[in-house]
């Protein structure tokens, strides 16, 4: 699964990976970076925007 929301706030961010969202993108996020989020959930890997990394490793 992959999460797209308007509202990057740290609440919906840490909501839903805390639900267990791989990966988490902006909605405005380009759409390389939404091309490498499927890639990386698809081998198995998390993907996060830089926006949504910062607010995880905050906490």
């Amino acid at each position: 699964m992959i999460a797209m929301t308007s509202f990057d706030t740290e609440a919906v961010t840490l909501d839903a990976v805390n639900a267990g969202a791989p990966a988490f993108l902006a909605q405005d996020s380009s759409p390389d970076e939404i091309v490498s989020a499927i890639r990386a959930v698809a081998a198995g890997e998390d993907a996060l925007s830089p926006r949504a990394a910062r607010t995880v490793m905050a906490r």
